[in-house]
């Protein structure tokens, strides 16, 4: 039998698409959620400030201790392959929620935080400072939360959370590529992420990008090279690869059903260029990877 991917949502009770709960408490009361495989259908901030664990996020083991603060994509597969005697905070929100002009949009869909192509986003604050401001942050939002529902308690929460999501993203430049990338570049591909995501099943070309973006196909390979190290080719085939992944693993689709939902032609294909990518056939990454 597969591990089938659950798909859980908001408590229908809340007031809005938003929640502030302590990870004992996700953990205590949805042990059999949490060790399973699954998707949320929002976003997730998980604070770790005690005890020490692995998040198996999309294949990727993830060993998070104190101090430590994990940004899961609401697309991400993931579980907890292990409890430990975790403590920390963990704040879930949704596009519904937050997203209400498009920088809002920007911010989630083509930020760092949130994009699987960057990998599972960690942070730890490099300084006590910002450490402190995060917190602070922290500690308004909940304070807000806990007051119950009221005219302007939405506004005021997307503030505070718009506040902590920008001090993490300003976290990871200080800290990665984004350092010195120019900025036009780092636009560039946060825009390819994008245009990514939504169409990676049916455009599998290079210059079907470049020309929604409107730039030609050397800029985009000179903007991914200089940033990622790969090609606009690699970071397509290995998002198509990730989400061939997910369903061998996560759904008892066949190959050739697979095939046809990434948009392939013939299932041979699919095959051919799983292999090439991955190093072994999808029946081969799916037997090895029986409840992953």
């Amino acid at each position: 039998m597969k591990s089938e991917i659950k798909n859980y949502a908001f408590r229908p009770e809340l007031p809005h698409e938003f929640e502030m709960v302590s990870l004992q408490q996700l953990l205590g009361q949805h042990p059999e959620i949490l060790t399973c495989p699954h998707r949320t259908g929002f976003y997730q901030i998980l604070w770790f400030d005690g005890g020490d664990t692995t998040l198996l996020v999309d294949f990727r083991p993830i060993r998070v201790t104190s101090g430590m603060i994990v940004f899961l994509d609401k697309s991400s597969v993931r579980r907890f392959e292990c409890q430990g005697n975790v403590t920390g905070k963990a704040v879930l929100f949704s596009d519904a929620f937050f997203c209400r002009t498009d920088d809002d949009r920007r911010l989630l869909r083509s930020g760092t935080l949130f994009n699987t192509l960057f990998g599972v986003s960690n942070i730890r604050f490099s300084s006590s400072s910002e450490e402190r401001g995060f917190a602070l942050l922290y500690e308004l939002m909940e304070s807000e939360f806990l007051k119950g529902s009221g005219r302007y308690q939405a506004d005021i929460l997307r503030s505070h959370l718009q506040a902590m999501l920008l001090m993490a993203e300003r976290e990871i430049d200080n800290n990665t590529f984004h350092a010195t990338a120019k900025r036009a570049v780092i636009e560039c591909i946060q825009r390819f992420s994008e245009l990514l995501e939504r169409d990676f099943r049916t455009h599998k070309a290079v210059a079907a990008y470049a020309e929604e973006l409107c730039i030609t196909q050397k800029r985009l390979a000179q903007a991914t090279s200089t940033a990622l190290g790969m090609s606009p080719k690699q970071m397509i085939d290995e998002r198509l690869v990730l989400e061939a992944k997910r369903l061998l693993v996560h759904t008892s689709e066949s190959v050739k059903q697979i095939a046809y939902l990434l948009g392939f032609d013939e299932p041979t294909n699919f095959i051919k260029f799983f292999r090439r990518v991955s190093g072994s056939t999808p029946l081969e990454f799916r037997d090895a990877h029986p409840s992953a």
